[in-house]
């Protein structure tokens, strides 16, 4: 497939993939575009491209102390049932071990077909001291497995070791359709849809001094009405991982979510109408 490095001190300040077609890669990934050391890429856009039968269909990563600017924007992504070994659609990840950097990105205008059990449409994990700004707009996600998938997952976990300051991270999930749900079956009658929309504050350093904060806006997205079978029901769910928010635990995220007018009376409120 196709793989884009920058390493080194290198700066990439413009890069564009378009009206290109990536298939039958699975379990390979179709696009890997990935930053290390103190490199810069910059207004790396991927638009209006079709993926077919890939293992992860485009992935951005980030370590050390790189910084990496994307837009995935107006493509269409299929996962068929025939793909073998695949994994999530569109990937963002930045390694526990980063000391530094960011990853700035715009995911929106997607078209998303996942027909794997699974599999979720947009998983985003950031880690370590990486910096991050990421805005998930107007996608349409579809497909569900026999034992659930998510349509959008992000993940915050911090640095593994106590080391600050702490990261705040800003993201904004707003105007996507997410159905995870319609034509999913299981063992019988039963099976087990996760939550469509899925954000996670953690801390991994064992230190809540250096817990990554995370504020969140999240609204205007469709879901299924129905019960999630996840770490809450709610199909729109923002999870705090926390014990008692005694300094020195390892389980304690700071999870902040944005107002917005007409004031909600709780957090949970607030995403029943997100």
């Amino acid at each position: 497939a196709f793989l884009f490095e920058a390493s080194g001190t290198s700066t990439i300040t413009e890069a564009f993939i378009t009206a290109s077609t990536f298939s039958n890669n699975s379990p390979q990934r179709a696009l890997e575009v990935q930053v290390h050391d103190t490199a810069t890429i910059s207004d790396f856009v991927v638009s209006g491209n079709t993926f077919n039968a890939n293992g992860i269909h485009a992935s951005f990563t980030q370590d050390t102390s790189g910084n990496i600017e994307f837009y995935f924007v107006n493509n269409s992504v299929t996962t068929p049932n025939t793909a073998d070994n695949v994994l999530q659609a569109v990937n963002v990840f930045s390694s526990s071990q980063a000391t530094g950097g960011s990853i700035v990105g715009t995911i929106s205008g997607n078209t998303i077909a996942t027909n794997q059990e699974d599999i979720s449409g947009i998983s985003i994990v950031i880690q370590g001291r990486t910096d991050s700004t990421l805005l998930i707009d107007s996608n349409m996600i579809t497909g569900a497995g026999p034992f659930g998938n998510r349509g959008i997952t992000v993940a915050y976990r911090g640095p593994t070791t106590a080391v600050g300051p702490a990261q705040t991270h800003d993201l904004t999930i707003t105007n996507n359709i997410v159905d995870n749900v319609t034509g999913q079956s299981g063992l019988g009658t039963t099976f087990f849809p996760l939550a469509a929309i899925s954000v996670e504050a953690d801390n991994q350093s064992g230190s809540f001094a250096f817990a990554p904060i995370v504020r969140a806006d999240i609204a205007g997205n469709t879901v299924p009405s129905s019960a999630a079978f996840d770490l809450t029901s709610a199909n729109i769910q923002f999870y705090e991982y926390d014990g008692d928010g005694t300094a020195g635990e390892s389980q304690d995220g700071i999870g902040q979510l944005v107002d917005r007018a007409p004031a909600s009376g709780s957090a949970d409120a607030q995403l029943a109408g997100a």
